[in-house]
């Protein structure tokens, strides 16, 4: 099923005109960009496209706003959403053989033992990697120094964090964010964002015994890194 077609399921049940916006985001799912008197802009993620019959209902009632209908449409787009977003991961099965733990610098795979071993009683049964390049042309908009991926469940920590110029704690902080998505996996909130980094996952962050002093460095040397051409 294509945008259009989706489009047309989910007006069948408006009386307002809609406009999709299909996206691939890996947080927001589902979101109101516009709303005006007969005419709504919204912006959805692809996995929808092949929803069934009671989700597109339950999307048309997100887009009116009806009361009485909330939290039972919350109910049915947080599953759907929880059950299918990892089935969008462009990758599904892991080669370990392209995994690479031990950097320059930093060792991951120590890392995340002694992480695992400290924080969470050896539970977590995760697999981790350098990613990315060390070094970019051009000026980078954002800063992305990990990513997880539950269909994985695999850690990816960008290589330019296997620099002395990153300091250990630092390195450390950013493999335990990581770690901590899988304890506490992303959720839909009330207003049809899906929510990584929750309440209840923020409370986990801080329990990192150095997480004050590394977000404090962060914020100080954002620019820093920035200017040495990072990507």
């Amino acid at each position: 099923m294509n945008a259009t077609q989706l489009q047309q399921r989910i007006a069948k049940y408006l009386s307002l005109k809609i406009e999709l916006r299909v996206n691939n985001n890996r947080s927001t799912m589902l979101n109101i960009l516009q709303r005006q008197r007969q005419a709504v802009k919204l912006s959805i993620h692809k996995m929808f496209l092949d929803a069934p019959e009671d989700v597109i209902v339950a999307v048309a009632h997100y887009v009116k706003g009806t009361p009485r209908e909330k939290g039972n449409l919350n109910h049915v787009l947080r599953t759907y959403i929880q059950n299918n977003v990892g089935s969008h991961v462009p990758s599904t099965r892991l080669n370990e053989k392209v995994l690479i733990p031990q950097g320059k610098h930093y060792d991951l795979q120590k890392i995340y033992e002694t992480l695992n071993g400290q924080y969470f009683q050896d539970r977590l049964n995760l697999k981790i990697t350098w990613y990315g390049t060390a070094r970019s042309c051009h000026r980078p908009q954002r800063l992305t120094f990990g990513l997880y991926q539950e269909s994985l469940k695999l850690i990816k920590i960008h290589q330019m964090l296997d620099d002395p110029f990153f300091p250990s704690y630092f390195v450390w902080y950013i493999v335990y964010h990581e770690m901590v998505h899988n304890v506490v996996p992303g959720k839909m909130d009330a207003r049809g964002r899906f929510c990584v980094h929750s309440a209840a996952f923020k409370e986990e962050e801080r329990k990192f015994i150095d997480y004050e002093r590394a977000i404090t460095w962060e914020r100080q040397n954002k620019e820093k890194i920035f200017r040495r051409g990072w990507a």
